[in-house]
């Protein structure tokens, strides 16, 4: 895999966890081509995976946030509106977007940018246009059980 088709892999799916099992298809193990059994970093396809998860998460259509459950989700910008128009029923915090910043020893931190304030102004109209219904569908039709939605 390289990174055009990791980039086309989260906007097929639209929202895919790096590693996580659940109910979204899982970044790492695309990427290795088989489960992975522990920790990603200690598979042979662990520095791949480093690489390209990275390249996705700098990715300007790529939403890096913590759903369900504190798992490291990746959503494509294709799903903001209806994000936005839903936000009310995800978790505070869970739509907060999360980006490596290299610091100045060449170490890296986690970056937090609260929800909305990651939210460009051309998404947030966007969300006003769809109908609640739709977006709720949306959301559920590609996230399943990772929608928060009773």
């Amino acid at each position: 895999m390289n990174e055009k088709q990791a980039l086309e892999f989260v906007k097929k799916h639209g929202a895919v966890f790096l590693s996580a099992q659940g109910p979204l298809p899982n970044l790492a193990e695309r990427i290795a081509g088989e489960p992975i059994a522990g920790q990603w970093k200690n598979h042979p396809e662990g520095f791949n995976i480093h690489k390209l998860s990275s390249f996705v998460q700098s990715s300007e259509d790529v939403l890096t946030c913590r759903l369900p459950g504190n798992k490291i989700t990746y959503i494509h910008k294709r799903l903001w509106p209806a994000l936005v128009k839903c936000a009310v029923w995800f978790p505070a915090g869970s739509l907060d977007s999360l980006r490596e910043e290299a610091m100045e020893n060449g170490e890296k931190k986690l970056a937090l940018t609260p929800f909305p304030k990651w939210v460009p102004a051309s998404i947030k109209e966007a969300a006003t246009r769809l109908n609640k219904e739709g977006a709720e569908k949306l959301l559920h039709d590609v996230m399943g059980d990772a929608f928060p939605k009773e």
